[in-house]
């Protein structure tokens, strides 16, 4: 994807989520039925880099299940963070993954656990996408997890109608790198004075298992697990379980469903002209 892309499509997203703070964070008020299956485990974490915090809706959920340990939300969208709540062991920033150095507050391998909800599919570019992954992987301490979900739009009929054609806003099809690139619509009222008639755009990419596994195996990490949840017919996201081996190893990778999860099935991507 050539730079001048991958700007447009940062710079739509980012206008989305500081125009629109109030409405989705709205939408936002509690975590995801794949994020609640995985507070009992996350809870036991001694340190969290919750990335893609959003409101902080993660730590208000983490705190009723117990949580104990230091948690640090990131987001690059400081009008969402003002939603974020105030906690005794919680701390919140400002960090834009699109900047190479953004992980250079943190120390090295210093995370039990990094979450990533609903945020990869935000980043265009494969260049982009694989520097973030390569930033998880250092991040974390050896045997630790990094936990994420991708949406999977095309899997719900109402999310598909709203898929729109690239030319909407000046792009041509051919400027993406794939079909699974997606620009969608949101229709909720913005909190900055935009009526609910007022076009309001997102770029999202739909991720398939094999380009995870890509991502990941490239930046040294194991699969652990994958289920398909959220939504009304439970597979409107991808969850997956990754985790930084103790030491550099060649063992297969271990791949499970959570229990009561669906199966991994994806609605298959087409141009949309």
């Amino acid at each position: 994807m050539r730079s001048e892309t991958t700007k447009k499509l940062l710079d739509l997203n980012r206008e989305f989520y500081q125009r629109c703070a109030d409405s989705f964070s709205k939408s936002r008020y509690r975590v995801q039925p794949g994020v609640r299956r995985l507070l009992p485990e996350l809870s036991k974490s001694g340190s969290i880099l919750d990335v893609g915090c959003g409101n902080g809706n993660l730590i208000k959920a983490l705190n009723k299940a117990g949580y104990s340990g230091s948690y640090h939300g990131i987001d690059f969208s400081p009008a969402l963070l003002d939603y974020s709540p105030t906690a005794e062991q919680a701390k919140f920033s400002v960090v834009d993954l699109s900047s190479p150095t953004w992980d250079q507050p943190f120390e090295a391998h210093s995370f039990d656990a990094i979450t990533c909800f609903a945020v990869l599919h935000h980043l265009p570019g494969k260049s982009l996408q694989a520097q973030v992954f390569r930033q998880f992987s250092q991040l974390l301490k050896p045997s630790a997890k990094l936990i994420l979900s991708v949406w999977q739009p095309l899997n719900s009929e109402r999310l598909s109608k709203r898929v729109l054609p690239w030319q909407t806003i000046g792009l041509d099809p051919s400027d993406l790198d794939s079909p699974c690139d997606l620009l969608l619509d949101w229709h909720a009222e913005s909190a900055q004075s935009a009526s609910p008639q007022t076009p309001v755009y997102r770029y999202v990419h739909q991720y398939t298992t094999i380009e995870l596994e890509a991502l990941a195996g490239s930046a040294g990490l194991c699969k652990v697990a994958e289920w398909l949840d959220d939504g009304r017919q439970g597979n409107l996201a991808l969850y997956q379980i990754w985790q930084l081996p103790a030491e550099p190893s060649k063992e297969n990778q271990i791949e499970t469903l959570m229990p009561g999860s669906a199966s991994i099935t994806s609605t298959p991507c087409r141009r949309h002209d």
